[in-house]
């Protein structure tokens, strides 16, 4: 029984370990996002206020969500690209990028026109902790 239990025990945290590889990060103008830590920043350009930063309190099952939608705007992102791998460049930055199970990271980059597209951002942007931060007086050009 004892043997049971331990195997039990090993198999739980070697799974509970290959999740935890997993998660998801964006660049979108001024704000950033990183669902390994639920990090969220702001970048306000004040005089006397540079950034704001909060941690999401996100559950499993938003993080899982979080992550198969990163996974779905990356396929739309990287349509047209082929076998080449992307590297983005632009004056308003945004970028979408995840981390699966083996480590391996999977970028795409939109357009600023583009960005409201983005299901990972809308999900972050929905959430009421975000809606209630002040808006960013950073410019991009």
């Amino acid at each position: 029984m004892r043997i049971i239990l331990v195997l039990l025990t090993v198999f739980l945290s070697s799974c509970a370990t290959s999740n935890d590889l997993e998660f998801v990060s964006f660049t979108i103008g001024a704000d950033t996002f990183d669902s390994s830590n639920g990090t969220f920043e702001r970048s306000l350009c004040l005089d006397d206020k540079d950034k704001i930063k909060l941690t999401l309190l996100l559950k499993e099952n938003e993080k899982r969500e979080l992550f198969e939608l990163a996974k779905l705007d990356v396929i739309d992102g990287n349509l047209d690209i082929d076998d080449l791998e992307k590297i983005c460049v632009s004056s308003y930055p945004f970028e979408i990028s995840y981390i699966d199970n083996t480590g391996k990271i999977i970028t795409s980059c939109f357009s600023a026109l583009r960005y409201d597209e983005a299901r990972v951002a809308s999900f972050v942007y929905a959430l009421k902790e975000v809606k209630e931060l002040p808006k960013s007086s950073c410019r991009f050009y």
